[in-house]
């Protein structure tokens, strides 16, 4: 394990932000039944289980519980998800399509080819690492149909 590596922190305000958010963000396991959308905060949160990379250089495989949040979101679509779902689908990019600078869309895009798509006024996102991590299977992140990652 990791000794007491330091929590991951990113913000992102524009396109580059979000490349690098959606980098660290890449193979993180998302259950559905952990997004919310709150109209009144204009704020869409979700809680995933993201692959350590940085700690995959050093021959170490984790997770760690991050949470995600998109501000100044005004609509939320999503495509093949069940919210509620307990099984996990994997992120594999987050990407944006500018409209009316500084608005656009955020797509957020799974394995399955499932889809979030957030209305924003503008890019507004922070990730953030929690406390709980663990040990994964050595190699690809992906899991077999059935099994999860979640750190049970």
């Amino acid at each position: 394990m990791v000794q007491n590596p330091e929590p991951v922190k990113l913000l992102a305000f524009d396109t580059e932000d979000l490349a690098v958010l959606s980098a660290h963000m890449q193979d993180a396991q998302l259950r559905p039944a952990d997004m919310t959308f709150s109209t009144t905060d204009k704020r869409f949160v979700m809680v995933l289980a993201r692959y350590d990379w940085q700690a995959a250089v050093e021959n170490v495989h984790q997770r760690v519980e991050s949470g995600l949040h998109f501000d100044h979101v005004t609509a939320v679509s999503t495509q093949n998800i069940t919210r509620g779902t307990l099984e996990p689908i994997t992120l594999t990019a987050i990407t944006f399509k500018p409209a009316q600078a500084p608005s656009g869309s955020l797509m957020i895009s799974f394995n399955n080819g499932s889809a979030i798509r957030l209305e924003v006024e503008c890019i507004d996102a922070q990730m953030r690492d929690l406390e709980r991590r663990w040990d994964v299977p050595v190699g690809p992140p992906v899991t077999p149909k059935g099994e999860t990652e979640f750190g049970t």
